[in-house]
């Protein structure tokens, strides 16, 4: 692909962009017992600026305030640790040729008192918010001051090297607070009009122009809907970027806000959906370039979108942790090595399980290790066998390939990819199944001897002799022993897409977990009327938080959902069952899907062990999972061999 454009560069302020990709700026980071930023948070950085990004935006990082934090993991300007680890940031961002940027940011009515010891929270408004705290109103005094401590922040980045400085005026922040009528219900100057709502915002950038002057750029994001009944649309937006175009040097369009729609693309939005807001503001603003942020993944649609001028750059968040090489392969001719984001939110999911800030993703093992996981080749070359093609095994086949290692993977079946072949059937989840052939296609490039159709036994791998198996055969449907199991209307979920003709429009799925429900949704899209059944208290509970929610929002619309229900048999007309209160219960069906679990395949793994060499068991072989826990044990499997 020619991607010109892409790779031309930009103008900024007092900067040059190099290509028309800035990271986002991702919170996920760790901070030391003083506050600033770890070996890790700062190799996590250094790596997008090595991959290519012509601009590194570090993270949510709050003023000069003591009642700004809205969680623990966030840098702040007023403490004396911070100015040391910004420049060893900035170094380190530098030595790849990369700008480097930061988000500064109060959290306003968003903050917690917790981590603002115990100082009562503020915003445009007084009101109390959902979970009991009372917000009060700000006077003008309040508007100074952290007006002065938003000059401060961005005075230290451009003391620090910074080259740009973002102000946040999106995603429900404060600054977004003051323009939101939805959040600002003031009746003086503040408030009302778009005029008065972006009077104190306004005055924030004002202030920090007036003490950075033109030394660095500064950068603003901006949401282009909340997507709420009374929240800020695009027409009070592009008036209000019209309002900063002689202040500002770049403007950054996202949507949405907190657990709401749109602030990070699920799998249900097509990619680039955000761009209909950068184009808006594009339209009105003629002298400084517009960047477009929303689950940007492929090059020649960030192509397409700068010739169509619908914006002049981009702001990739989740894409970018998932290859940080993107635009280095993009620009080398590598497109098929990209490895594009899931959409599976197991990066916001590894926040709220840790209670913190913890870097994961799904196909980036890297991701959270990467000061300890640079990996160098292998200093003995080794023989090593993979078996089980699924996206364990070949990332693990892979790893090692890229190591060095003589590789080769054995499948049992005639396709390498897994239970992620199911993928391609379902119109919300191609990402999924292509990764696979991603996966597939570095196999091949890497020179991975793949034999498909194979049926191999510990006497055969012996025959072999690897250095290493890694066994990675996965996983089969449990089928729980329920009455009228084997009649010729009962599939298994995940086969179901191999017998669809014969799935008839009536479908009942014994199970609610992610892949019943996901099953679930996608049949009704295709027509079916579907019933799902699950013994537990609630569906999808197996899902990331994030997308659940996205997948519920549509899935109870268009599903009937009973929960705490126990199958006792099913016959060729439906689905006999006890409810929660041990009545007889009947659900009529044409066809029933069996969504009831996976279970690992460990005796036909043990049987593969042998004295004879090293082996690891990955992947659902261990415990059925998902593709984070395959691709990661695969990696690791290759990484550590000797």
């Amino acid at each position: 692909m020619d991607y010109t454009t892409l790779f031309s560069p930009l103008n900024v302020g007092p900067c040059t962009m190099k290509n028309r990709i800035k990271t986002g700026p991702m919170s996920i980071v760790e901070l030391d017992a003083k506050g600033a930023y770890t070996e890790q948070a700062l190799a996590f950085y250094e790596s997008l600026a090595a991959g290519g990004a012509a601009v590194v935006t570090l993270g949510e990082s709050i003023i000069a305030s003591d009642n700004g934090m809205t969680h623990l993991q966030q840098i702040r300007f007023d403490n004396p640790n911070v100015p040391f680890s910004l420049q060893r940031a900035a170094d380190a961002v530098h030595a790849h040729n990369a700008l480097i940027n930061i988000e500064i940011s109060h959290g306003g009515a968003m903050a917690d008192s917790a981590y603002n010891n115990g100082v009562q929270s503020m915003g445009p408004s007084a009101f109390t918010d959902e979970w009991g705290d009372n917000i009060r109103e700000m006077s003008e005094d309040d508007m100074e001051k952290v007006a002065e401590s938003f000059a401060d922040a961005a005075e230290i980045c451009a003391d620090c090297s910074f080259d740009m400085v973002m102000i946040h005026c999106g995603h429900g922040w404060l600054l977004h607070q003051f323009l939101s009528p939805h959040f600002n219900r003031r009746t003086d100057k503040y408030g009302g009009s778009i005029e008065n709502r972006a009077r104190f915002p306004l005055m924030v950038i004002d202030h920090v122009r007036k003490r950075v002057g033109k030394r660095i750029a500064i950068d603003m994001r901006i949401s282009g809907s909340e997507f709420l009944d009374d929240g800020l649309e695009i027409e009070d937006v592009t008036a209000f970027c019209k309002m900063c175009e002689d202040r500002v040097d770049i403007i950054n369009v996202s949507a949405g806000m907190p657990w709401g729609k749109r602030m990070a693309i699920s799998v249900f939005d097509e990619r680039g959906i955000n761009s209909e807001f950068s184009a808006a503001v594009k339209k009105v603003v003629t002298k400084i370039p517009v960047s477009s942020v929303g689950g940007y993944t492929e090059p020649s649609l960030m192509e397409k979108y700068l010739k169509e001028g619908r914006c002049d750059s981009f702001v990739l968040g989740r894409s970018i942790l998932a290859d940080p090489e993107l635009p280095q392969k993009a620009r080398t001719g590598r497109d098929k090595e990209i490895h594009k984001c899931l959409r599976c939110y197991v990066c916001n999911n590894a926040q709220y399980i840790a209670r913190g800030k913890v870097l994961r993703c799904a196909i980036n093992p890297y991701a959270g290790r990467e000061f300890t996981m640079r990996t160098v080749p292998a200093s003995t070359k080794r023989k090593i066998v993979v078996v089980g093609g699924g996206p364990g095994g070949m990332a693990a086949a892979v790893q090692a390939a890229k190591r060095g290692h003589k590789v080769s993977l054995y499948e049992k079946t005639d396709a390498l990819g897994g239970w992620l072949l199911m993928e391609k059937h379902l119109s919300f989840k191609e990402d999924m199944y292509n990764y696979a052939k991603t996966l597939e296609y570095e196999c091949s490039l890497y020179g991975v001897d793949i034999h498909l159709n194979a049926t191999i036994d510990k006497t055969f791998l012996e025959k072999q002799k690897p250095d290493l198996v890694i066994c990675a055969i996965g996983s089969k449907p449990f089928v729980p022993p329920i009455p009228g199991k084997e009649l010729s209307n009962v599939f298994i979920a995940v086969d179901a897409y191999s017998y669809l003709e014969s799935v008839e429009k009536e479908i009942v799925i014994i199970g609610g977990g992610l892949v019943g429900c996901e099953i679930g949704y996608d049949l009704s899209l295709k027509g079916r009327r579907v019933t799902i059944l699950e013994m537990r208290e609630n569906v999808a509970i197996d899902a990331t938080n994030d997308h659940r929610r996205f997948l519920m929002e549509r899935l109870e619309p268009t599903t009937s959902i009973h929960c705490n229900v126990n199958v006792t048999e099913i016959t060729p007309d439906g689905v006999h069952a006890k409810d929660a209160d041990g009545k007889d219960v009947f659900y009529k069906a044409d066809s029933i899907l069996m969504a009831t679990g996976m279970m690992p395949l460990s005796e036909e793994a043990e049987a593969l062990r042998s004295p004879e060499y090293d082996f690891a068991i990955i992947g659902d072989a261990r415990r059925p999972r998902n593709v984070y826990a395959a691709v990661r044990e695969g990696f690791d499997a290759a990484t550590f061999t000797r």
